[in-house]
Order: C-alpha cells, then sequence, then structure tokens
C-alpha cells in the first residue's frame, strides 16, 4: 500500500538530468516535518499549547502529507539517480533491484527493533 502524498511525490521527480534545489527542498521539507511530528508525538503538551484543535485537524494531515510526498520524491531520485550513473542498462537494473530490497529489508529491521523496544 502507497500512501497518495507518497504517490504524488514520485510522479512529482524530476527526470532531466539537472535537478537544480529539489532535492535539498525534498530533503529539508522530510526532516521538517520529521522533526515536527517527532516533537509532538515525544511531548504532546508542545502540540496542544502551539494549535487550537480545530487547526490540528488540518495542519497535522498537512505535516504528514508534506512527509510522504517529500519520501516520494527521494526515493524516486535515488532510483532515478542509480540509473543515470550505471551505462549498462541491465546493470542499472540490478543495482536498482538490489537498492529496492536492501530498503524493504532495512525496514523490516527497523521495525524489528521498534517493536522490541516498545
Amino acid at each position: 500500500w502507497t500512501h497518495p502524498a507518497q504517490a504524488c511525490g514520485r510522479m512529482a521527480a524530476p527526470i532531466k538530468r539537472k535537478l537544480g534545489v529539489i532535492p535539498g527542498v525534498a530533503l529539508g521539507g522530510l526532516a521538517v516535518s520529521f522533526a515536527t511530528i517527532l516533537t509532538f508525538a515525544v511531548n504532546p503538551s508542545v502540540l496542544a499549547n502551539a494549535l487550537s484543535f480545530r487547526v490540528a485537524l488540518v495542519v497535522l494531515p498537512g505535516i504528514v502529507f508534506c512527509s510522504f510526498f517529500c519520501y516520494g520524491v527521494l526515493q524516486t531520485l535515488l532510483f532515478l539517480r542509480a540509473r543515470v550513473i550505471i551505462a549498462d542498462e541491465e546493470e542499472a537494473e540490478r543495482v536498482a533491484s538490489s537498492m529496492g530490497f536492501l530498503g524493504q529489508m532495512g525496514a523490516l529491521s527497523a521495525n524489528l527493533v521498534a517493536g522490541f523496544i516498545v
């Protein structure tokens, strides 16, 4: 299952060789949205003091959308970058496949560790 914002981010990723500021903006947006969500999760009183309930109903989903959108852009840029760096198409496919597998195994490992900690 893919979050709709992640799918939008994947479609918004540029396919040109000159990426400009897009990777930096996406990385910054992901870092800020993650830090904001983490701050609100660890210290809910910050959220309660910063936003009213009605405003939080709009702002929190917006922050989550931003996080998934930026993640989708960055994920697509990484896979496209692998294809640009490697000239041989078959080798590029193998590298992209390995990147995907390692990403999934990393996510699984992180979830297992988080499950044991919690």
